[in-house]
């Protein structure tokens, strides 16, 4: 293993400006934590707002720590925030604010139509306690993310969708329903791990009902890995060629 957890080492944030050289590179102090997957950031008259998920402490048990303390799940907790940087301030700390308090939350996203814009609904998988739970079937691998969830970060709303005992999610990926369409109109999207079948599976979820649960479910003619992020990129997007294009009308 050539990674380990310092919690000794402070945080820096650095803040590059687009088009700019090195030297306009400015650097900004937060509290300690394990940052793992950034949600989005805005700039308005100067101050920027980060979002992202962090923990207390190291979030994969897989990372040694340094100090040789054992791994800790209560500071493994993962918690969606935000930091706060003035770019008109002499100061070069954050200011933080926790939003979320989401306990195994996992890889959290935004339309990303809304990306570098103002947005309120964000997307993970994330393990729901309230949902059945095939312990035999996810071979000793801990909680699995089997739901996936649509959080709103102005009302604070929480809805979560199961997708599937013995079954374990990687990132939600959010598909519009059309280019044009409100935020959050359409669904999400996920590489899923079926360990008692040991099959892998594509589940796709209707954004606006997750409580409805799984409306289609693809499965996959080999078995993958279990996957990590993911992507969508609407079909106008690619460049097939005409006689491919023709194929999928």
């Amino acid at each position: 293993m050539h990674w380990a957890y310092d919690a000794s080492r402070p945080i820096y944030v650095a803040v590059i400006p687009r088009g700019g050289e090195g030297k306009d590179v400015r650097w900004f102090r937060g509290p300690h934590c394990c940052i793992v997957h950034t949600v989005g950031a805005t700039e308005t008259g100067g101050r920027i707002e980060l979002d992202f998920q962090a923990s207390d402490g190291s979030v994969f048990p897989f990372f040694d720590s340094v100090d040789g303390s054992p791994f800790d799940p209560a500071k493994a907790r993962s918690i969606i925030r935000r930091w706060s940087i003035d770019m008109s301030s002499g100061d070069d700390r954050v200011e933080e604010e926790m939003l979320f308090e989401a306990i195994h939350s996992a890889l959290p996203r935004i339309d990303d139509r809304r990306i570098g814009q103002p947005y309120a609904l964000g997307f993970s998988s994330e393990f729901d306690a309230d949902a059945p739970l095939n312990a035999a079937g996810i071979g000793g691998r801990g909680a699995p993310n089997n739901a996936l969830t649509r959080w709103n970060i102005e009302t604070k709303e929480i809805v979560k969708g199961f997708i599937g005992e013995g079954r374990s999610a990687s990132e939600a990926v959010f598909a519009p329903r059309s280019a044009s369409g409100r935020e959050g109109d359409g669904y999400l999207i996920a590489a899923v791990d079926n360990v008692p079948e040991m099959i892998s599976e594509l589940v796709i979820l209707d954004a606006e009902r997750l409580e409805e649960g799984v409306i289609a479910r693809v499965i996959l003619p080999f078995r993958a890995h279990a996957q990590v992020h993911g992507s969508w990129v609407p079909r106008a997007d690619l460049d097939f060629p005409d006689a491919m294009s023709e194929s999928l009308a």
